[in-house]
C-alpha cells in the first residue's frame, strides 16, 4: 500500500505543478490543432480511397501511416514539452512555454524516431487484427495493452536520459517493473482529478439538450471535451514526469512541502537537460 499511496500522492500532485504553469497547456492544444490539419490534408482523403474499395490500398496505407506518424510525433512532442516545463519547474522553480519547447526541440531527433516505431508497432497490431478476425483482434489489443504499459515512461527517458528509442522502452519497461505499485497510483490519481471535469461536461450536455438548448449543449460538448483533451494530455505528462524522478532519483517532488527540489539536484541536472 505504501508505494501505490506514493503513486497517489505523486499523480495529485501533478495537479499542484500544472497549475503553478498553467500555460504549458498550451503545448498540446497547439499539438491537437497542428493534429487536426493532418487529418485533414491525410486523413480524409485516406478515408475516401478506403471507401472506394473493397480493401484498403497502398495509397490509402501510406497516407494512414504517414497520418498516423504525423500524430504520434506532435503528441509525444507536446507530452515531452509539457513534461520539460514540469521538471523544469520542480527542479530550478521558473520555466516557461518557450523553455519546455526547447528542452523537447534539443531530443527532436530522438523522438520523430519513436514516432517511427510507435507507428510501426501500431501498423502491425491493426494489420493482425484485420488478417485474423476475431483472434487477432484479442491479440492485437493485448499486445497494445503491453506495450502501454512498457512505454509508460519512453517519453520522460528519452528526454531526460537523451537516449534512443529502443533503449527508452527497455528503460520505461524496467521502471514500470520496479515502480509498478507508484505507477499504478499516478494514473488512477489522474483519473480521479479528471473525472468531475468529465461528468461535468457530460451532464452539463445532457441538462442542455433536455431543456431544449441544443446549440448550446453542442458548444459546451466541444469546449468541454476539447478541455478535457488538453487537460488529460497535460496532467497525464506532468504526472508521469514526478513518477520518473521519484523512480530515478527517490526524491518525491517536495510532496508535502513547497514544489522545489535540492540545489544539487537542479545543478546536476541543468546542463544536460537544458534548463535555463
Amino acid at each position: 500500500m505504501g508505494r501505490l499511496r506514493a503513486g497517489w500522492r505523486l499523480g495529485m500532485r501533478s495537479w499542484s505543478v500544472l497549475m503553478l504553469e498553467p500555460r504549458l497547456m498550451y503545448l498540446p492544444l497547439l499539438a491537437g490543432a497542428a493534429g487536426l490539419v493532418v487529418f485533414a490534408v491525410l486523413g480524409v482523403p485516406a478515408l475516401l480511397l478506403s471507401s472506394a474499395y473493397d480493401h484498403p490500398s497502398v495509397l490509402s496505407w501510406a497516407l494512414y501511416a504517414a497520418l498516423t506518424y504525423l500524430v504520434v510525433f506532435l503528441s509525444s512532442f507536446s507530452a515531452a514539452a509539457v513534461a520539460a516545463g514540469a521538471l523544469q519547474r520542480v527542479e530550478t522553480g521558473r520555466t516557461s512555454v518557450q523553455a519546455a519547447f526547447d528542452a523537447a526541440w534539443a531530443r527532436r531527433g530522438q523522438f520523430a524516431r519513436w514516432a517511427a516505431l510507435s507507428t510501426i508497432v501500431g501498423l502491425v497490431l491493426r494489420a493482425v487484427e484485420e488478417r485474423f478476425g476475431l483472434v487477432g483482434s484479442i491479440v492485437a489489443r493485448l499486445m497494445d495493452a503491453a506495450w502501454a504499459v512498457a512505454s509508460a515512461f519512453a517519453i520522460p527517458v528519452i528526454l531526460v536520459e537523451d537516449v534512443g528509442p529502443g533503449e527508452a522502452v527497455k528503460r520505461s519497461a524496467a521502471i514500470v517493473r520496479a515502480r509498478w505499485g507508484e505507477s499504478v497510483g499516478g494514473v488512477v490519481a489522474v483519473d480521479v482529478l479528471l473525472l468531475p471535469w468529465l461528468l461535468l461536461v457530460i451532464f452539463g450536455t445532457i441538462l442542455l439538450v433536455a431543456a431544449g438548448f441544443v446549440v448550446a449543449a453542442l458548444a459546451v460538448g466541444v469546449v468541454g471535451f476539447v478541455a478535457y483533451v488538453v487537460l488529460s494530455a497535460s496532467l497525464n505528462a506532468v504526472a508521469r514526469a514526478l513518477l520518473y524522478r521519484y523512480a530515478t532519483t527517490g526524491d518525491p517532488a517536495g510532496l508535502g512541502e513547497d514544489v522545489t527540489a535540492t540545489a544539487t539536484f537542479a545543478r546536476r541536472r541543468r546542463r544536460r537537460f537544458g534548463f535555463g
